[in-house]
This record gives structure tokens, sequence and C-alpha cells, in this order.
């Protein structure tokens, strides 16, 4: 069975199902004998939460068949689950650190951070066929209830109140909020959307512009310089910062930063550009005469403040917490076991090592500090209190 591309122990721990796009294979693990074979064949299993049903899930829905005799059913109960039917490539926190978020390419879902409840699946209607484009990424505006999300050609906006309180989960398709820069022939889709904490400044990029919008109006910024386009993925805006008056965008392992007046010249921040905290007033740089070492700078200045041992390049998964307080990344070799590296930036030392069964697409620190969330491949979210890890 060599193509098995995806496999779950049922709940009771006594069996072993393995999905292909052929078939699945129900195998009884004591006598290591095969016990059924479903004819559907499926990269993607999952059990729901009651452990009554095993869900084969695709981009065209879930088909459920029943644990107990391996028959196929339709019951109303496998309606009400969720699941990411591929890898999760984003996962963030809401600016409360109540709600956290993980999105592939077809839908974000919303999950409460306290009990690791589904509450909300997020996703977005571009046409009367129902097409749906890359979901990508997620900022909120509590102020005004509603959260922001990029779905390849357009912002789109939900209500944070649509979510469930109680229990299921609420099923929200986004309005458009706006359309971002179109020109003729181009193809490029929406890459990122980045708003400060009082929710009137927005900026939104593809891979050829950039738009601010902010309490005066939109407009586009110019003279922002475009590099090639690699894991950062063309000009990418990662923070404003309305008491500097000023965007500050990577592209290509460069940080600009822009004068939103547009006074001044747009300025090149020393360093490779790696992550960037606005509420640190930091970044982290990288320097290629001096490897295994990150640079810890002023915004305004670029100064180096410290420098942090840690192997990590532009093309690892990492994340830099709000408050600039930890820097997490995964690291992955043919020697070394898969695994979350955490470092507390103010002491500048490795403070948790974790291992973690798949390979991280993403990572994210709650604004709070006290929660650490990775998006597998394996569409699995993981979230460990730091506090926790850190004492191990």
């Amino acid at each position: 069975y060599d193509d098995c591309s995806n496999v779950r122990f049922t709940p009771d721990g006594r069996r072993l199902v393995a999905g292909s796009d052929r078939n699945t294979l129900i195998v009884d693990i004591q006598s290591n004998k095969t016990e059924k074979v479903l004819e559907r064949g499926t990269n993607n299993l999952e059990f729901t939460s009651d452990g009554k049903f095993l869900v084969s899930w695709g981009k065209g829905g879930a088909w459920p068949t029943k644990v107990s005799n391996w028959q196929s059913v339709r019951n109303e109960r496998v309606k009400r689950e969720v699941f990411h039917c591929c890898p999760i490539e984003t996962v963030g926190f809401s600016p409360d650190s109540k709600y956290l978020v993980s999105g592939d390419n077809h839908r974000f879902i919303v999950w409460n951070a306290l009990n690791g409840k589904a509450v909300a699946e997020l996703t977005t209607k571009r046409s009367e066929k129902e097409r749906f484009y890359r979901m990508q990424s997620l900022v909120w505006d509590l102020s005004k209830g509603l959260v922001y999300g990029s779905d390849g050609f357009g912002v789109v906006k939900w209500p944070i109140a649509g979510f469930a309180g109680g229990s299921g989960v609420s099923r929200l398709k986004g309005t458009l909020a706006f359309e971002t820069l179109k020109r003729p022939g181009s193809r490029s889709g929406l890459i990122d959307v980045s708003m400060d904490s009082s929710g009137e400044h927005m900026v939104v990029s593809d891979q050829r512009s950039i738009l601010y919008r902010g309490p005066s109006g939109s407009r586009e910024l110019k003279k922002v310089p475009l590099y090639g386009v690699d894991i950062i993925s063309g000009p990418r805006s990662f923070g404003v910062k309305p008491d500097l008056e000023c965007v500050f965008v990577a592209s290509g392992g460069v940080l600009t930063r822009i004068d939103l007046a547009g006074v001044t010249k747009p300025k090149y921040m020393p360093g490779t550009f790696l992550a960037l905290s606005i509420g640190g007033g930091n970044y982290l740089s990288l320097d290629h005469r001096k490897k295994g070492e990150l640079e810890v700078r002023g915004l305004v200045d670029g100064l180096v403040a410290k420098t942090l041992k840690a192997d990590v390049s532009r093309y690892s998964v990492f994340s830099l917490s709000p408050d600039g307080k930890f820097f997490a990344y995964h690291s992955s070799t043919p020697t070394l076991r898969s695994q979350v590296t955490l470092i507390d930036v103010e002491q500048g030392k490795t403070v948790a090592k974790i291992p973690v069964p798949s390979q991280v697409m993403s990572l994210a620190i709650s604004p709070d500090g006290k929660m650490l969330a990775a998006g597998c491949h394996n569409r699995a979210v993981q979230v460990w209190e730091i506090d926790k890890i850190i004492s191990r």
C-alpha cells in the first residue's frame, strides 16, 4: 500500500485507517489483517468529534462512514463538523488572544483559543459558481467588530458577531470590502493585508503594488521598491505605524520604511529582513557573514540592539511575537527530528525545543504572549501554553 497518504487511528485505538487516491483500508491492529476496504479513495481522513463517523473530506464536501459497521451514511451530525481539506498555510491569533485562526487554500477556521472548539468557518463567494480563491491573510478590527481577509483579488469582511457563541459552527460567506488595484493583463493575486491596532490604517498589497487606506482616503504608495519573488513574495506589507506616520514593507529580504505623507524618500533598513514586531518597535535581520546568528534592530534607527543564536534562514518558518519578546522557528534536517524552537528575545537564549510530528507550515504567537500555535502539513493545528513548555 505504497501510495498511502493519510493515516488515522480509530477513537478506541483498535484499528488503523489508511487512505489513498484509490481506496481506504481498515486494518485490525492486533491481528494485522485488513478488516474492510472502502471503495472511496481519499487523501483526507478525519473522525468527527464524537468518534462515531469517519469522514472523507475533499473540496466537494464530506462523505461520512459509520464507524460501527463501516457503512456510508448521510447524517446531519457530520454537516456541523469543520475540517481543513489541505495543508494549513497560515495561523494567527486575534488581538485579544481569544480566537485562533487557521487557513488553508479555501477557508479560514476560527477556533476558541481557550477550549479548542471551532466557532466559525469563513469563506468567500466570488462568482455565481461558488468559486473559491486562495485565502491568504486575516486581520482584526475589534472596534468595528469585523474581520478582514484576502481571497486573491480583493479584501473581504466578516462580522465577528456571527461567530457561534454556543454549540455548533457558524458558516459565514464574506462580503467584498473593496477590490485591489487592477491592471490590464495582471493576474497577480492579493498577497497580504495589514492593519494597525486602531483599525484606522490598512495596507493591502499584491505582487505589483501597494494600496494604503486611511482616515483621509485611499491611495497607491509610489516609489515602492520591487524585488524578485521569493518566500516573502514580492512587495508585502508587514505593518502600519501611525505614530511614525509610515508603513513598513518587506520584499526580497529587504525592509523598507515608507513615509505616508510622501515627504521623504523610502528608507532602506539595514540587514537582511526576517521578521517585524510593530508593538516591540524592532525587527529581526540576518547577517550572512555570521551563520547561525540573528540581529535585533530598532525600527527607528535600524541599529543592532543585540544578537541571537538561531539556525534559521529566510526560507524557514518563523514567528516574532507582537510585543517582540519571543521568537519561534521550525527546523528539520535528515539527522534532526522536526521541532519548533522558542527563543526569549529579551534574555537572548533558547527557552524551549518542541518536537512536532509533521512539517510546520506556519507559526504564530498570541498577542498576550501566552500561546504558541503551529499549522501543520497534516492539516492539524497544535497549540502550546508558553509558560508550560518553558518550565519543562
